[in-house]
Order: C-alpha cells, then structure tokens, then sequence
C-alpha cells in the first residue's frame, strides 16, 4: 500500500467577522463590510489589490525560514517563522496592521496542528514524542494572546473542531487510536477508543464526527451507531465538514498514483461530486466557498461545484504557501511581510 500523503485542510465556519473598522461584518457581506481604507479599495475584473498588513520584525541572526499564516480569529492574523535549530515562534498581528508580536516559541522539529474559528485559535505540534514534552494544546483567542489549555493524555494526530468541543485523535498502538475531546470551556477530556484504516481523517459540526474508515464514516456526538455514508479515502489529514458538505482530498491508493483530487458529499449523505481533479491537495473551506492555489494564483470555487474564480495573482511565494481566509479576505506571508487581498463580492 501505498504510503499516505499527509496533508491539511482548514476549515473556518465562522459566522461574524469584525471589520477592520470595528463594524460587523456576515457572511453574505463579504468585501463590501469591512473599512476600505483597511482593505484596499481598488477591485479589478473581480481581482482585488493586495494590501500590506505589516513587516516581520527581524531576527536576531538576521534570517529566517517557513514563514506563513496559519489562522484568523475575529480580530488577528496568526503566523509562524522557523528560527532554524528547530526554533519556531508563533506570531500575531492584528488584520489593520500594528505591532507583531510573538506569542509562543517553541522548540520542535514537527509542524503545527491547526484549528481555528472566530472565537480562537487552538495549535500543538504534530509528530512529537510526548504531549508533556511540548507543553500540550494551546490556545489564543481575541482578546488573549497565548495560554496552554490542555494537556491531552495522548500525542494528538489531527485536531478536530465544533462551537462547543476541540477533538483530537491519538496514536496508541496501529491500528488502535483514542478519539478524545475537551469543552472548550475547559474541564474533564473525554476518551474512547476508535478505528482507522490505516490514517487519520477527522471533522466535526455541532451534531457529527466525521473519520475515515474504509470510507467516509459519521458519529453522532450525542452517541449512537457510526454510519458510512460514502465511499473515499482522504489524504491524511484533509477531510473538513461545513455546514452543508463534507469535503476532502482524495488520494488514490496506487503507487505511483494519480494527484490527488477535491471531493464533496452533502453532510447526510449522498452522491460524490468531484469538484475539482487535478488537484494541488490542499484547501481552506469557509462558509459556502473553497479556496486552493494553482500555479498562476490562488482561487475560490463554491463548495456546490462551478467555474473556479481568481482570487489572487501568481506573485506569491510558491515554496511555502499558505493562507487563512475569512469572511471578507485572504490573509499570507511573503518575503517577511503579512499581506492581505479582498475578496470582491
């Protein structure tokens, strides 16, 4: 069989997002809400100007590598630089600019785990040894910069993420894994014993757990029976849920195989739609839009399926690109500068 390749999708299902002006800003207001003095008021053909959000303060040895965004929560733009030695900070500044300011620094070879919605931001480093090792799950949010919130009793493989609950999958012994969870208020973790087929693959919404097990399977949170509702096999890491689908990258089980591509199924089952083949892998879905990059620039495609639209241009850094999206723009890093481009209704 062939070896999985690991990927991640960010799914935001936020709701309200506040302006750059202060100013709330729905979902079906998105880039015309926010302060255009903010945004940058200049839309052409459909395609907005990027605006400069703020420089990276340098670092002590005068370089640094990997940078990229990672999240939004209502207000701030959250970033992470490699520091070399397997140093790695976690920064954050503001969507209108300000102060950059480090938040974390770790030690740690391993990537961020990522989950995020309006409300906060929850991270911890993928692949290492113990969870006490890294001092656990953190979380920032608004109006607090960086805090531990928990220390799970297993090393999370994926982080999953609902209004009320964070989830997270633990490696034990192959192919047994532990599903556990935690209010995001905080308290007790609950934990239970789950199947893979091989890899991990979790979602959740306020009703279901989604995993992958010889195909797309849903759990009720509340309990009850698990229930297969499609056949696939998400490249790890990559399956989300929305308010109306559920979507992943599908990766063949060939080797050498095909690329990867974008699947959806309404979120109580239903016919595979592919929305789009071939495919990069990796995608950020927030509300009713997907968003990937291709090699002349990033775009946008509702999550129904229709013809892919450009959001923004190649002039990007392809080696280590990544972005977050909200309700009104598309937030990244390049060249040590945190940028941002408007999303025109």
């Amino acid at each position: 069989m062939k070896k999985p390749m690991r990927l991640q999708a960010i799914v935001l299902g936020a709701t309200l997002s506040l302006g750059c002006g202060g100013r709330a800003v729905t979902s079906t207001q998105a880039g015309t809400g926010p302060d255009p003095v903010c945004l940058g008021d200049s839309c052409h053909d459909g395609i907005c100007t990027p605006v400069s959000v703020a420089h990276l303060p340098a670092t002590g040895d005068g370089g640094s590598s990997g940078s990229g965004v990672i999240a939004v929560d209502a207000r701030n733009i959250y970033l992470t630089r490699s520091q070399g030695n397997n140093a790695v900070e976690v920064l954050r500044v503001g969507k209108c600019g300000g102060e950059v300011k480090l938040i974390q620094s770790l030690t740690t070879p391993y990537e961020l785990l990522v989950v995020a919605d309006d409300s906060a931001v929850f991270w911890f480093p993928h692949g290492g040894p113990k969870p006490d090792d890294l001092h656990g799950i953190w979380v920032a949010s608004p109006d607090v910069e960086a805090q531990p919130f928990v220390v799970p009793q297993v090393r999370p493989d994926i982080l999953a993420l609902n209004s009320t609950r964070l989830f997270w999958i633990g490696l034990e012994d192959r192919p047994k894994y532990l599903l556990e969870s935690m209010s995001r208020a905080g308290g007790e973790i609950d934990s239970r014993e789950t199947a893979t087929s091989g890899w991990v693959a979790l979602a959740a919404d306020d009703e279901y757990l989604y995993q992958f097990h010889d195909g797309i399977v849903r759990t009720p949170i509340a309990g009850g029976d698990s229930v297969k509702i499609a056949d696939g096999r998400p490249c790890e890491g990559s399956l989300v849920a929305t308010a109306r689908h559920v979507m992943w990258a599908e990766c063949p089980d060939m080797d050498p195989g095909p690329a990867p591509f974008l699947v959806s199924i309404p979120r109580t089952g239903g016919e595979r739609s592919v929305l789009l083949d071939p495919f990069r892998a990796w995608f950020v879905a927030h509300n009713d839009r997907v968003y990937f990059d291709l090699d002349d620039g990033v775009y946008e495609l509702p999550e129904d399926g229709g013809k892919p639209r450009q959001v923004l241009g190649k002039a990007i850094d392809r080696l280590r690109f990544r972005f977050a999206v909200d309700d009104y723009a598309l937030y990244w890093v390049e060249a040590d500068t945190v940028w941002k481009v408007g999303l025109a209704p």
